[in-house]
């Protein structure tokens, strides 16, 4: 019974963060190519990102954008595999709940829009980080918690 109380909340938080990612870019794609600045170091900008995180691989050509397709459900798929087969071992599946649900609302992005849809940007300066979407961040605290969860286990 544990096992299934756990895994309801482990629906809540994957339920959230994709309809949260979804909404957020949906609300940008309406909101066009209008910069939004939210503070002095943050900002709200839409771009398309064909490629995976900071652009690497980005290609206007159909052939590297499948690829990178194809690898993105290639890695999706023995995530979710492991996130099952340890969630049935009773470990806890926090990090694996954010990862998968930020990859998977990124992986639609790429069969809806043909591009990822990023909005986020930091910057201080002439400093400033790639643009972002709230999957990503997802994908980045839940692989941070996979990495911890696995030093404890030792």
């Amino acid at each position: 019974m544990k096992k299934n109380k756990h895994l309801l909340w482990y629906a809540v938080l994957f339920c959230t963060i994709f309809f949260l990612d979804r909404v957020t870019k949906f609300l940008m794609l309406r909101w066009g190519d209008a910069k939004l600045q939210i503070a002095p170091f943050l900002s709200f900008s839409l771009s398309f990102n064909r490629g995976v995180s900071w652009g690497m691989f980005h290609s206007e050509r159909s052939g590297p954008f499948i690829f990178v397709t194809l690898l993105t459900l290639a890695i999706i798929i023995p995530l979710f595999i492991h996130t099952v087969l340890r969630w049935k071992k009773g470990f806890s599946i926090w990090g694996e709940s954010l990862a998968l649900a930020g990859a998977i609302s990124n992986f639609c992005d790429r069969l809806l829009y043909g591009a990822v849809v990023d909005f986020i940007s930091f910057s201080y300066g002439a400093w400033s980080w790639s643009v972002f979407n709230v999957a990503d961040a997802c994908i980045v605290i839940g692989i941070f918690l996979i990495l911890i969860a696995f030093s404890k286990e030792g």
